[in-house]
């Protein structure tokens, strides 16, 4: 909330989508049709990233993503969007004394889900993703998240700001 305050953007949380209303469509496409839905260039906050999210949660907790097939797509495209993505990742002792506050399948397999962010984000940001790790328990990472967003979002303003231009122009 403290970023939505800083910045102005609203706060979406995200949410998998109700594959049973797509009875007779692929829905492993239409998992994907979701998680891009969920990336369109919007200034907002978001409380987790279903493209994110459902590679890590559907093959560790139900064995299996509902992005089937398109996982590595859903990916490449946030990758490719130049959304911030901000990875708020403490101590893992400090995660894992959470571990009693959550849902059952997530208890259980509460160190596979964090190795499996860890190895999302590392991907991602090898991809060209605009990954931050945010620490909250250092002194300085909140001046730091800070400071490393609005440099960015300066820039991606300046670069739309530009194709607009070029567009306007035509």
């Amino acid at each position: 909330l403290d970023l939505h305050r800083m910045f102005g953007w609203p706060v979406e949380h995200s949410n998998k989508p109700d594959l049973e209303a797509y009875q007779s469509h692929d829905k492993e496409f239409m998992a994907y049709m979701h998680s891009i839905q969920h990336l369109s260039p919007k200034a907002l906050i978001r409380d987790r990233t279903y493209a994110i999210s459902e590679n890590v949660y559907g093959p560790i907790v139900r064995g299996a993503s509902m992005l089937g097939v398109f996982r590595e797509q859903a990916l490449k495209f946030l990758a490719n969007t130049q959304t911030p993505i901000v990875y708020c990742r403490p101590p893992i002792d400090l995660i894992m004394a959470t571990t009693k506050k959550e849902m059952e399948g997530v208890r259980e397999n509460h160190s596979a889900i964090v190795q499996r962010y860890d190895k999302i984000m590392d991907t991602l940001e090898i991809a060209g993703a605009f990954v931050l790790r945010y620490d909250y328990t250092r002194p300085d990472a909140w001046n730091k998240l800070t400071r490393h967003l609005a440099s960015h979002i300066t820039s991606f303003n300046k670069a739309e700001d530009k194709i607009y231009d070029y567009f306007k122009g035509i």
